[in-house]
């Protein structure tokens, strides 16, 4: 349709301009509210031992507020990331976060900090790309925040969030408004995703299981009520999103959201006043400390910044030193290295009453934290000192308490800390048998999958669209209500079954707020006057159908012509040929390889094909090179076919199993012991500590037994490998 075209474009021009300034993020910037040399054991954890979890709202009040519906959502505060916000509504910084559950394995197979966003930080669309959808998995918004949202996180932030699998593991019971209301769950495979309906019910999540809508005489009821607790500020708007799909009118164009004052219901996905409220899962390994910024250790209501492990930074004893003790005045060498060793700000010392775990595993304590000395450089030489307190003797080290060197980069303010793998020191008098002891080798990273396909990307296809403009008769001048009638019956009689019409004004001086026009309204060839027609053809028309001639198949369009190229029928994708002929097997088709079964429907997934193994992506394109799947990583030749046993990429050796997976940790190949990094990579000359032992591998990977030299000094291994000390 044609009205007002020319103010149509300016109107949403300037809707992508504003919008455009709020979704920029940032990783500059601080808040002043805790100095870096206020961290200290009592202001902080391991890992995330010391977070409280939410406060179920029904425990509240449960006499007289028994589902907690009036209890604001009560638990702890993560700062984490960085959001440009907006000058008018959100502020620029660090993005304060709910912490739904500290020890979460919902959506993840290692625990992890599940996090949920304590505001709507801007508006945005569900979808707004025709055909519009409410599936989240297909969504514009899911793609723009796993996408341009995370710009605004730093590498090291980037890499601790944990790619979350599945539906969360609820479901909600068969009589409640979420079942009745919803498509059931909705599963993510996304580092930053949507609540689902029946999470904003939870309450061991903080949420008042009320939806806001009341049953009564065989029906949930029309009009909601309030529920505080499910209410969130922020980014203006009255509601926020969820990823559940919603049953109601016109199918694919409604999806969840939470209303006004906090009742469960859904939206138009191409509505751009509703609010977004991202969640994600941070892997606890990643995390070393959690330091609170307001409030105690433990206390519901504390807000905290995280210190991540930057395997990047890495610090040891200097070479050919040792730690030595003056009564009880503790003296370290050390020095920083790896590619961002130059980045720490400090080195430091904490002592635990249990050795360290990634993740702590194990529920160590601190029982002293404190900075020893300065760092302004990589690969240089410095001292620092500490005093061990009174209440742990010399005697006790390494058995009583355990001593680890840390390097870090410390911020004022909210800011995300960063620091390296934790060093275990020997006992003043023991030597650390290691130039640069660290558990993952420097210089490894995480393979990275070089055509990972996003469940976005469709094969090159043009599917014919559900929605489509068309002239219509002059409307200018009639009430907004009866153009609606207008338009309605011209679209009807040109075969379009599903009609949706929305006339929205904008205020010119703030394009962000909006509404619908007062009756008696008219239309007028200007600017306030935006108009979206959405018009489905009727996609069950019997001229679409299959025909199969001899021994090919064709599909005929609701024109009675025969399809080519990629086509999406019945929500499974084909491709024709330039005859229309129904392909099968490996094809071809935009420099990619597909696979087709007999019926002709795309495959996606694992497929095994003449003896070799090949993996097809959500899009149907065959991949090559790293990808991962199911939390393992896989390697694909240039042909595409999965690879096992040896293999060197990037001037790095890796080992794949039988099955494909890449090995990590200890391998056995050829009669020989090799260590496999945490990214899949082969340690070479060099030394790893394994739990309490320290092992050395050579320039070929291999472990060392008997006597070794390194760096001149004869040093003597077990027959297992075991460092035993100096010959």
């Amino acid at each position: 349709m044609r009205v007002n075209s020319k103010w149509q474009k300016i109107t949403a021009t300037l809707l992508a301009a504003v919008m455009g300034v709020a979704l920029i993020p940032n990783v500059s910037g601080n808040d002043t509210v805790l100095a870096a040399d206020l961290k200290n054991k009592d202001n902080t954890c391991l890992g995330v031992s010391g977070i409280a979890s939410p406060v179920n709202p029904s425990t509240v009040d449960p006499t007289n507020d028994p589902t907690g519906s009036n209890q604001a959502w009560s638990g702890s505060y993560v700062y984490y990331g960085y959001y440009q916000g907006d000058s008018r509504w959100v502020p620029a910084g660090q993005i304060k976060f709910r912490v739904l559950a500290k020890d979460s394995k919902a959506y993840t197979s290692k625990e992890s900090l599940f996090l949920d966003s304590d505001i709507r930080l801007f508006n945005r669309v569900f979808d707004n790309e025709e055909p519009y959808t409410n599936s989240w998995s297909d969504s514009t918004l899911r793609e723009m925040l796993n996408t341009s949202f995370l710009a605004g996180f730093t590498d090291v932030e980037k890499n601790a969030i944990a790619v979350s699998k599945g539906n969360g593991g609820l479901s909600s019971s068969s009589d409640s408004y979420e079942s009745y209301k919803y498509d059931g769950s909705v599963s993510v495979d996304d580092k930053v995703f949507l609540l689902d309906s029946s999470e904003v019910v939870n309450g061991k999540y903080g949420y008042s299981s009320d939806s806001g809508w009341t049953y009564s005489s065989g029906a949930w009821g029309k009009v909601p009520h309030s529920v505080p607790n499910h209410v969130k500020q922020g980014y203006p708007g009255d509601c926020w999103w969820l990823r559940s799909k919603y049953k109601g009118e016109n199918g694919y164009g409604y999806a969840g959201a939470v209303l006004i004052g906090g009742a469960l219901s859904n939206g138009t996905v191409d509505y751009h006043s509703y609010g977004v409220a991202p969640a994600m899962n941070i892997d606890q390994e990643s995390i070393l400390f959690s330091t609170a910024l307001t409030g105690n250790i433990g206390a519901v209501g504390t807000e905290y910044k995280l210190t991540l492990i930057d395997e990047d930074m890495v610090i040891a004893v200097a070479d050919g030193e040792s730690v030595k003790a003056d009564g009880n005045t503790i003296t370290v060498p050390y020095k920083a290295s790896g590619s961002n060793g130059g980045n720490a700000n400090c080195a430091s010392v904490v002592i635990l009453d249990k050795e360290y775990t990634a993740g702590n595993k194990n529920g160590a304590n601190i029982l002293y934290y404190s900075e020893i000395g300065i760092l302004y450089y990589a690969n240089k030489n410095y001292t620092g000192t500490f005093t061990l307190p009174s209440s742990l003797s010399l005697g006790g080290w390494d058995s009583s308490y355990y001593v680890y060197l840390i390097s870090e980069k410390n911020y004022d303010g909210k800011t995300t800390d960063y620091a390296s793998v934790p060093v275990k020191l020997s006992a003043p008098g023991k030597s650390t048998p290691t130039p640069t002891p660290t558990t993952k080798p420097v210089a490894t990273a995480t393979p990275t999958p070089t055509t990972a396909a996003k469940p976005t990307d469709k094969p090159t296809a043009t599917p014919t669209p559900k929605s489509a403009y068309v002239d219509m008769p002059n409307v200018v001048g009639m009430g907004y209500e009866d153009a609606k009638t207008v338009i309605y019956d011209t679209l009807k009689g040109a075969g379009f079954l599903k009609v949706d019409i929305s006339f929205t004004y904008y205020d010119k001086s703030d394009p962000i707020t909006s509404q619908e026009p007062k009756a008696g309204t008219k239309l007028t060839v200007s600017d306030s006057i935006a108009v979206t027609i959405k018009a489905d053809k009727n996609t069950d028309n019997p001229k679409s159908t299959w025909k199969q001639e001899g021994k090919k198949w064709y599909y005929y369009d609701a024109n009675g012509s025969k399809v080519k190229g990629w086509q999406e029928i019945n929500k499974v994708w084909y491709l024709f040929d330039s005859n229309g002929v129904m392909q099968t097997g490996w094809v071809e088709s935009g420099g990619k390889w597909y696979y087709l079964k007999d019926t002709g429907a795309m495959y996606t997934g694992w497929i095994e094909s003449g003896g070799k193994w090949y993996y097809l992506g959500s899009s149907g394109a065959m991949a090559t090179g790293w990808i991962e799947d199911g939390g393992k990583w896989y390697f694909l030749g240039s042909s595409g076919a999965m690879a096992t046993g040896w293999i060197k990429q990037g001037g790095k050796w890796y080992f794949l199993s039988a099955s494909g997976a890449m090995a990590t940790g200890w391998v056995q190949s050829g009669g020989k012991w090799y260590y496999m990094s945490p990214s899949g990579a082969m340690v070479e000359e060099g030394w790893v500590q394994y739990g309490a032992t320290w092992y050395y591998f050579d320039s070929n990977g291999v472990m060392v037994t008997g006597d070794y030299v390194i760096k001149g000094k004869t040093n003597r291994f077990s027959s297992s490998g075991a460092w035993i000390g100096y010959a």
